[in-house]
């Protein structure tokens, strides 16, 4: 077997499905775009991997691998056989990296002993020294350094291998560099150094080695004075409290901030560590320190419910109203949200206000309010807190309430004398909130208050607005009883009617008409509320409807009337109802479209049959000149398009502008039933439109090979010519079907022929960068010697494209064509390979 196709079965092929090439030279071809998929599968392990597993042939056969496993006789034998010790992989990694990353020692040191740079830089910018750092191997670590490895060499997020060996943590391997002399003060990834993260994980030795080689205990980012990771902070954060006092003792600022603007103190109250924040209260903290975005110590404990720490701040004298500037939150504001009652009265008690307001005007009461916490609710107004306190967009105890669904807390401020009327600044009163919601239950308590129930909100809407859309004809009831305006209007003219029936609230809309209703008010678009119910369905609000005598033939701005609107939903039942009822069948809306047009555009065949069989008329065309029949083509509604055929001419220009028959553009569409319907009516295929294309142009771009084979049945020629000069061949190269490539193909079709401009069908993929269909076109023979009208050639349309792949392929096409016999190709390939 030749060495060809040995990697042939490498990559799943066999000899055998090759032999029924019709040609050496095309045999040989089709193996090397099939070579080009091929890629050598080498796995190569990255930086902390795990070892993978492979046999003793690919050990032998591979330095690479060989390396990483140990196999020093295998790596001896390659590099006594001739190649470098400091040769790379795929990835530029080299055989003294890959044995540093899996601890090969005993390999490390042979390849040292061959000469292999022991500084040598990866794409990444890593050393072997970092690659062994990484994964522990101190072993191999002592070898490099022993034999030359720079210990400070630092690569991306300026890492070096102290800062590799931090970040994998592996103390043996720390203590190792360090012990030699590595910089210990390293600030890799912007904000990091080796003491934070010692700090953190809490090693006493670590964190006391590091300080005794002059580790800097409030690192800095760059020579500024911007603060990076302090290592107090994340000790803090992280609970470890003999770090903490480590770092103390050793004169670490008590308050240092970080980068994050977090204080140590901070730091342990966010993180949930209240024993580290009383030790470092303990050692004087600062309790005022406000620097995490306006945040205090009390504030955090408040939130957190560390009455002791709040207690201990409290005795240290902190103020207690201090509120940060974003929301305006304080210490009681926030004990009141979280509901605990003792914490606030504690800090009530030390002299905290409840009513205090930032920016956003939150108040202790809104917050209660809006967590449903009744006891704090009542404590606050027992207090003296303004019942009526709102926040900066006007909402009231109520609103949160509402939308919090804190029913208990409404039922309180109501007998307490809240604002029911109360707006917000959408202007929407507490009842209409609570409709807006859906909360029925609500609204029911604010109208027994006494709400005002015509109280419209921005836009006009009413609570009987929303009412009328919900399944709670109850309600509807009693704000009606309440003198709810029944006729009133929103904005855009929709009243409480139309909204009932276009949710399909058919007892809503029988107590609206009872109680006033005007059944035939319009909105500002002109619609009923017929129109509503008809669009959505409603079928038992459209009998409501028409038995109250609403105009069933009432056209909207549009034009649009209620049959139609059933058009558009496809709903027989209900179109059967509006013509029992008098609806005109043939109405028409303002752009010539009636109900058989809209019914095909909505694509509901049924609708359109049955619009047909009750006398729609189906001949007609729409403003602008397209009939229902083209409709029905161009929707794919084979069974209209059958029915309404009758003795249409199927020669008829459908598209007047480019000189489209209905045939073209059934053909265009690859609808293959109506193409046959319409070739069973004979139409002329010889026709061509007005840029001289053929009904096989047309099959081309519609990306369908079943249209191509029905017009080869007919005998429409395969290489007709439009007045560009092309074929449908290019139809399909230009479209990027590759199927109907392959059709046209198939069936004789020119793949050399050349345009007007001299363009070829190869010369079209390559520009559009087709690389199947450039395949399929080379394998099939395509000349690339061809040239266009400026003499380029299809290389020449190739080079700025800078395609790899269709590169590779023009080049080996052209490296089988030089070859003058079929045993040179074979000779010339497998030399090339």
């Amino acid at each position: 077997m030749s060495y060809r196709c040995k990697i042939m079965q490498r990559c799943g092929y066999e000899e055998r499905s090759l032999k029924s090439s019709k040609t050496v030279q095309i045999y040989t071809l089709v193996i090397l775009f099939l070579l080009a998929a091929c890629t050598d599968q080498q796995e190569v392990s990255t930086p902390g991997g795990q070892e993978g597993d492979g046999d003793r042939a690919q050990v032998e056969d591979n330095p690479f691998i060989a390396a990483s496993k140990g196999d020093t006789g295998s790596v001896r034998q390659a590099i006594e056989g001739g190649a470098s010790p400091d040769v790379t992989d795929n990835n530029g990694r080299t055989l003294l990296m890959l044995a540093a990353e899996k601890g090969r020692t005993g390999t490390v040191r042979y390849l040292i002993e061959a000469g292999a740079d022991v500084n040598a830089l990866s794409p990444e910018k890593a050393t072997p020294l970092m690659y062994g750092a990484a994964n522990g191997y101190t072993d191999v670590a002592i070898t490099l350094l022993e034999n030359g490895a720079d210990l400070e060499t630092s690569g991306p997020a300026n890492y070096t291998a102290l800062a590799y060996a931090i970040d994998g943590w592996h103390p043996e391997t720390i203590r190792e560099l360090i012990r030699r002399g590595a910089n210990v003060n390293v600030l890799f990834q912007k904000i990091h150094t080796p003491l934070s993260h010692a700090a953190e994980r809490g090693d006493q030795a670590i964190v006391e080695l590091l300080l005794q080689n002059g580790a800097t205990k409030e690192p800095v980012i760059g020579e500024g004075d911007e603060a990076a990771r302090q290592p107090l902070v994340d000790a803090a954060a992280a609970g470890q409290n003999a770090i903490v006092e480590i770092l103390l003792d050793a004169g670490a600022n008590i308050d240092v901030i970080d980068f994050q603007n977090k204080s140590p103190l901070i730091a342990a109250l966010l993180e949930e560590q209240p024993q580290t924040a009383q030790l470092l209260l303990e050692r004087g903290a600062n309790p005022g320190n406000d620097s995490f975005v306006g945040f205090t110590p009390l504030m955090v404990a408040a939130r957190k419910g560390y009455a002791d720490i709040v207690d201990t701040l409290i005795s240290r004298g902190v103020d207690v109203n201090v509120s940060e500037p974003g929301n305006g939150y304080t210490a009681v504001s926030i004990a009141a949200q979280e509901g605990n009652v003792a914490l606030m009265e504690k800090l009530v008690a030390a002299g905290a206000g409840l009513d205090l307001s930032g920016e956003q005007g939150s108040s202790s009461l809104l917050y209660a309010c809006s967590k449903d916490h009744v006891d704090i609710v009542r404590r606050v107004l027992e207090y003296g807190a303004d019942i009526n306190a709102a926040d900066t967009v006007k909402r009231n105890c109520l609103h949160y309430a509402i939308e919090n669904g804190a029913s208990e807390v409404i039922r309180i401020v109501v007998d307490q004398g809240i604002d029911l009327n109360a707006r917000n600044a959408f202007m929407s009163t507490p009842l209409n909130r609570a409709l807006q919601l859906g909360k029925t239950d609500i609204a029911r308590q604010l109208i027994d208050g006494g709400a005002d129930v015509n109280i419209p909100e921005k836009r006009n809407k009413t609570a009987l607005m929303y009412a009328a859309a919900l399944e709670d004809t109850g309600l509807v009831r009693m704000l009606v009883q309440q003198k709810a305006e029944v006729n009133a209007t929103t904005d855009t003219g929709l009243t409480a009617l139309m909204l009932a029936a276009n949710a399909k609230r058919t007892d809503n809309v029988r107590l609206l008409l009872k109680n006033g209703a005007d059944i035939n008010a319009i909105d500002k678009k002109g619609k009923t509320a017929l129109h509503f119910a008809a669009r959505k369905g409603a079928s038992d609000v459209i009998d409501v409807l028409l038995k109250q005598g609403v105009d069933v033939n009432k056209a909207d701005l549009s034009g649009v009337t209620p049959i139609l609107e059933a058009a558009v939903l496809g709903d027989i039942e209900v179109a059967e109802k509006l013509l029992a009822a008098g609806a005109d069948i043939n109405a028409k809306n303002k752009k010539g479209a009636g109900i058989v047009i809209i019914a095909l555009n909505s694509l509901k065949p049924e609708m359109v049959m049955f619009a047909i069989g009750e006398g729609a008329d189906f001949k007609t065309p729409d403003s602008r000149g397209i009939s229902p029949l083209v409709y029905a083509l161009r929707n794919n509604q084979y069974e209209v398009v059958r029915h309404a055929l009758g003795n249409t001419d199927v020669n008829m220009l459908v598209g007047e502008r480019a000189g489209t028959t209905m045939l073209m553009e059934a053909l265009r569409l690859g609808h293959p039933k109506i193409v046959k319907l319409l070739l069973d009516r004979n139409p002329d295929l010889d026709i061509i439109n007005k840029a001289g294309s053929g009904p096989m142009f047309y099959a081309a771009g519609s990306a369908n090979p079943v249209i191509i084979d029905l017009l080869l049945a007919r005998g429409v020629e395969v290489d007709s010519l439009n007045k560009q000069g092309e074929t449908p061949l290019f139809v399909g190269t230009r479209i990027g079907s590759a199927a109907i490539v392959q059709k046209l193909m198939a069936s004789g079709a020119d793949i050399n022929h050349r345009n007007n401009h001299g363009v070829t069908p190869l010369m079209l993929a390559v520009n559009k960068e087709n690389s199947d269909i450039t395949r399929m076109l080379l394998i099939a023979g395509a000349d690339t010697e061809l040239k266009d009208n400026e003499g380029d050639t299809v290389n020449d349309y190739a080079l700025p494209r800078r395609n790899q792949m269709i590169n590779l392929m023009l080049k080996k096409a052209e490296n089988l064509r030089a070859g003058e016999t079929p045993e040179g190709t074979e000779k010339q390939t497998e030399t090339d390979l």
